[in-house]
């Protein structure tokens, strides 16, 4: 299992990268949208 991880982590550490920013970008938005949110579940 650990030599499986550590010739894959090569190849998926850009992905992980681009899945903390995402993170980080939604999290911003749930910050700053989240009253935003709020009304539009409301309204639906």
């Amino acid at each position: 299992m650990m030599k499986i991880n550590s010739s894959k982590s090569n190849l998926f550490e850009p992905y992980d990268q681009v899945c903390q920013v995402v993170k980080k970008e939604i999290d911003e938005l749930k910050k700053q949208g989240s009253c935003s949110f709020q009304v539009t579940n409301k309204i639906d």
